[in-house]
This record gives C-alpha cells, structure tokens and sequence, in this order.
C-alpha cells in the first residue's frame, strides 16, 4: 500500500495519510525525520493462525480450512504495518491458492514465512501488470485460484491490481475481495474529521497541476483523504495552503499501526509550521 491529504467542507478540512509503502519507484515511504521503520513484530504465531473451525450449522459462513478455493482473481488485503493485521481468511486463502501474484515478491515473501505459507509467488506490479494479465487470466479460465497481493493494504488502491481486476471481469473470471488493512480509512477514522470523505489517492506531481486540483475542490463538502510521499509533504501543504486557507483543519497521519504511530491533528498552516521544524 499502500502519506496523505484530506479537507473536509465546512470546517474545511485538510488530513495527509501516512501510506505506509509507496510505490512509485517500488521504495519504502521514510517518515517525516527519518527512515520508514517496519518494527512491529505480530506476537501470533503459525501455530495460532490456523483457523479452528467448529460445525456451525449449515447457514454458516465460514468454510473449512480444508476446502479448496473455486477458480478465481482473489483481491487480498495485507498488513500495513503491524503483522497481527491480517485475517483468517487472508491467511487461508493465501495459503490454499494456487500461486500469489506479489507487488515485491521478497516484501509479501516476509510475510508468508513468518506464517509458514510455501505458496509460490509471482510478480506483478506497475511495470509487468498489463503484460502479465493475458496469462494469469489464462490460468484462471484453466481452474486456478489466484491471490493478488500489494506490499500493504488493498490492492488496486493507489497500488497495482486495477488492470488485472478489469481484465479477470472483462474474461468472465470471478473477482472475490478479501477485506484487510486500508491506510486511508485507519486514516479518517483516527482523524476525528467528518467521516464522510472522498479519496483521491496520490495528488499529481507538478505544483502547477496540484494547485489546480486543490482550486477545483475548494467547496467540496466530505474531507478529502490524499497519499503524500513524505518528501512531498511541506510542498503539499504549502499549495493547499495557498488554495484553501491555512486555517483549514486537518490531520497529518504516519506510521499508521506502527510503533511510532502519529495523528498529528491542527491546521494547514500548524501543519507545515510543525512538520517543517522536524527536517
């Protein structure tokens, strides 16, 4: 996954995202001050993360662990950044699939030692997504149950996987969310900004472009949740600035489920003040 903007309407609110990997160029994102820490260490063990299950009746939802997947596009969520974070049914399904299709074949290869699961890994990222999708596609019409997987959080949100989900539906393969980790709602439900919010992912590259995006919306009503590489934070804040008003509130969160996790909660002008005298 998986740093960020967001402004609300009324009050006006801004809130920057911590995203906890980003993938522009496949490189960690490094909290402000200093390098992107993955410290926090799950406590569950494989032997603890086998599902146990009891006969629940016949109008249960949950399936047995010995029950193979249907063929399909499995789109799994991932830890963003504390291993605890991960579903029984992530693990299941990661498990039993027939291979995983990885962002980073060694970061997701981490996370499936620590819970003992030997299913083969193959990459799939910005670069490979569209030439790879004519053969998984193919796989998958032959039987195959394929989990899809980004470094952190839900693939195919401001991560790869949105090409191959379009082509899997396109060809008539069944897509099946595996609900996980999400920076940008852990985000906005720890910013105390009105929960209502739209997302906009990373904001464009050029100040130019970024400004005009920040000017289009500047009586949008929900908070506005962005993803900002910590290197584009004080730039950010100061176009925002510039378009919305430095007494807009906002929120400024990082290292989300982390050890040095922060909501730094204020305005756009406390925002920059703050962050650009931890440089």
């Amino acid at each position: 996954m998986k740093p960020s903007l967001r402004k609300d309407s009324s009050c006006g609110q801004l809130s920057r995202l911590a995203k906890p990997y980003m993938r522009a160029a496949g490189v960690a994102a490094a909290p402000i001050g200093g390098e992107e820490r993955n410290d926090v260490e799950s406590s569950v063990t494989p032997a603890d993360a086998e599902v146990l299950y009891e006969d629940l009746g016949e109008e249960s939802v949950i399936s047995p662990k010995d029950k193979p997947l249907s063929p399909g596009l499995y789109i799994v969520g991932t830890p963003i950044g504390n291993l605890e974070d991960i579903t029984l049914r992530a693990l299941r399904t990661l498990r039993q699939a027939t291979f995983v299709l990885a962002e980073d074949t060694r970061h997701t290869s981490r996370l499936l030692n620590h819970y003992s699961i030997r299913t083969r890994l193959v990459s799939c990222h910005t670069h490979n997504e569209a030439a790879r999708s004519t053969y998984v596609i193919n796989q998958m019409l032959s039987g195959a149950a394929v989990a899809l997987v980004s470094d952190a959080g839900m693939p195919a949100v401001s991560d790869p996987g949105g090409i191959l989900v379009q082509a899997a539906i396109d060809a008539g393969v069944q897509v099946i969310p595996v609900p996980g980790p999400c920076a940008a709602v852990a985000a906005v439900v720890g910013a105390g900004l009105p929960p209502d919010f739209t997302f906009f992912g990373f904001p464009p590259d050029r100040r130019s472009n970024r400004r005009k995006q920040f000017q289009k919306f500047v009586n949008h009503a929900p908070t506005m949740v962005f993803y900002v590489a910590p290197h584009d934070l004080l730039s950010t804040l100061g176009d925002a600035i510039e378009c919305l008003g430095g007494d807009r509130r906002c929120c400024v969160a990082r290292e989300i489920t982390k050890v040095h996790e922060e909501f730094w909660r204020g305005t756009l002008a406390g925002a920059l003040a703050e962050f650009s005298g931890r440089r």
